[in-house]
């Protein structure tokens, strides 16, 4: 275990031509996965976290700072270096307090997909990333304004939410559509589709990839995901099976009956008995882990095509991997399925760096991070002696209406949840003289005798700062950097904080949820690999947040305006900057 003494920096290191960040959702702090075989520290695969525990530097304690752990707050802090209080991303869906809808932080209906999708505008999709432009920018518009726009930075994912935000403003996304298998933007980020992509999408990548990789089944001809090893190789190889708990298997959008499903227990099966099969599939690939295959391989043309790291200036790119949080929903952090996709991530990520190898490592700055954490199935954790359940959202929003109700006399005050804020209809409290921080706090009182809720606050109450109990002090200061301060005010008038093993379920096919301040939300997989950088492992507190302004000053930029992290100074001092 390195031991970390600055007493001078090391020599001067030259800027990275290209540095790549590795989003992995729901990169939970435990993964990679501690092994008697020694699978772990470091890992015995020849796959990408080798490398970064051989050769790079892993911090062993990384936490978010606020209690949003869910996937667009985390996406921000990683591009922006704040928390929701600063970047202004408290969740990944909120009310727009003009319509009284809620919609996603990626939606502008100025801009529409650019690529072969079947949505329609009527879907809302998402297309830009002009919600997260009210309050701040990005690393990469501050890396493309340093140049004159000579610095190329891109974003790309398998679905739009993970992606389109972090691009920034000057960047560009690119993003798998599972309505057509093929990969799209939008004219916000181009006027046409580039050439190349329009190129990878013919024949369809899906197919293209399943029937390279994948072995089929002889009676029904399904490609078939099985085990990466034997199963006797797997810690999770006992909680599989017909009686197990991890038994929620994704269906394909619109089958009630779940007639097209992967099932509950390995192996699994993606439909290719006629050409409508291919749709499902397109879908369904998604819970498995030959999406972020596909991304890989997406990657590796996207750095030969844009000549990524062939110039004097720095390019970024930013993957945001996301099989392990689909995956991870459906069947738990503790099922096979979870499992045996970290051991085929670990080989994707390795194939990427592979890929990358066109930059030589001292040109290249690879850093491995992730949003959130997620905790076991509420049954699993029953299983094990804790309580724990699921909170429905529409069931919560109905007991504060009713408990409203009779003090006010005045229903339906409360409007929605999108965890941690429930939603008050302002307008309507207000037109009745009453006062909206002590509607709230009715709210609270009522919120906090819910099964499953362990604290509840006013917006108002948390931004005031004002005292709460001993206990509560933690919780209540990482709520208040959860909570969007700026002029967007995107945030519920009520906060909550559920008990551990508790979860807001907004669609109850989930299995596994997220999005607590607890530690196996908030705890994270960090590492940096590449340039001057020397192995070793760092066990002080650390922050995601902490990773643009690292970047920033290697790179000799400002970071943006919402980052509030503070550089690592354990990566500065091999790039010989002085710790300040």
């Amino acid at each position: 275990m390195a031991a970390w003494v600055f007493a001078t920096p090391a020599l001067a290191a030259d800027k990275p031509k290209l540095v790549v960040m590795f989003n992995i959702d729901q990169g939970r702090s435990d993964y990679p996965l501690p092994r008697p075989d020694g699978y772990g520290e470091p890992p015995r695969s020849g796959g990408a976290y080798r490398a970064f525990f051989t050769e790079g530097i892993v911090y062993r304690n990384t936490s978010y700072g606020h209690s949003v752990t869910t996937t667009e707050p985390g996406h921000m802090t990683l591009v922006t270096g704040g928390n929701p209080d600063t970047h202004g991303i408290p969740r990944n869906q909120w009310l727009n307090r003009e319509t009284g809808e809620f919609v996603n932080d990626i939606y502008d209906s100025r801009y529409w997909i650019l690529g072969n999708t079947k949505k329609t505008r009527s879907q809302r999709p998402g297309t830009a990333p002009t919600a997260l432009l009210e309050n701040t920018g990005t690393l990469g518009d501050r890396l493309i304004q340093s140049t004159g726009g000579k610095a190329k930075v891109f974003s790309i994912g398998m679905g739009d939410w993970p992606t389109i935000p972090v691009a920034g403003g000057e960047g560009n996304a690119i993003w798998y559509d599972a309505t057509s298998g093929e990969f799209v933007s939008s004219d916000y980020f181009y006027a046409k589709l580039p050439s190349w992509v329009e190129n990878w999408n013919k024949p369809k990548p899906v197919k293209r990839f399943l029937e390279k990789h994948l072995p089929r089944d002889p009676h029904t001809g399904h490609w078939v995901w099985e085990l990466m090893y034997d199963k006797d190789f797997y810690r999770n190889s006992s909680r599989n099976g017909p009686n197990s708990i991890f038994v929620k298997p994704p269906c394909y959008p619109s089958q009630t009956n779940c007639q097209y499903s992967l099932d509950a227990t390995f192996n699994h099966y993606l439909p290719n008995k006629n050409p409508q099969d291919m749709e499902v599939t397109n879908y369904l690939m998604l819970y498995t882990p030959f999406a972020d295959a596909i991304l890989g391989e997406f990657a590796a043309e996207l750095v030969k095509q844009e000549k990524l790291g062939q110039d004097d200036s720095t390019d970024l790119l930013m993957i945001n991997l996301a099989s392990q949080d689909w995956i991870g929903h459906m069947w738990g952090p503790d099922s096979l399925e979870h499992e045996d996709n970290f051991y085929r991530l670990d080989a994707t990520l390795g194939g990427i760096m592979t890929a990358l190898s066109t930059v030589p490592k001292e040109d290249l700055l690879i850093v491995l991070a992730a949003d959130h954490g997620v905790f076991s199935i509420p049954g699993y954790a029953n299983g094990r002696g804790q309580s724990a359940g699921q909170l429905l959202t529409r069931k919560v929003v109905h007991r504060v209406n009713s408990s409203l109700l009779d003090t006010y006399g005045i229903g339906n005050l409360a409007i929605g949840i999108r965890v941690p804020s429930l939603y008050l209809d302002v307008e309507k409290i207000l037109k009745n003289r009453l006062d909206v921080n002590d509607v709230a706090r009715s709210a609270v009182n009522t919120v906090r005798n819910i099964e499953g809720v362990r604290y509840a606050w006013t917006k108002q109450d948390l931004i005031d700062a004002q005292p709460v109990p001993a206990d509560e002090v933690k919780y209540a200061a990482l709520m208040r950097k959860a909570v969007d301060q700026n002029p967007t005010d995107r945030s519920g008038e009520v906060l909550i904080v559920q008990k551990e093993n508790w979860y807001f379920y907004e669609d109850p096919n989930d299995a596994a949820m997220h999005g607590s301040p607890y530690d196996n939300d908030r705890r994270v997989q960090l590492m940096f690999w590449g340039g001057p950088l020397k192995p070793g492992q760092v066990e002080r507190r650390v922050h995601p947040r902490d990773i643009v302004p690292t970047i920033a000053k290697i790179l000799g930029i400002d970071p943006p305006k919402a980052s509030t992290g503070e550089p690592l100074q354990e990566i500065l001092h091999h790039y010989g900057i002085a710790h300040e």
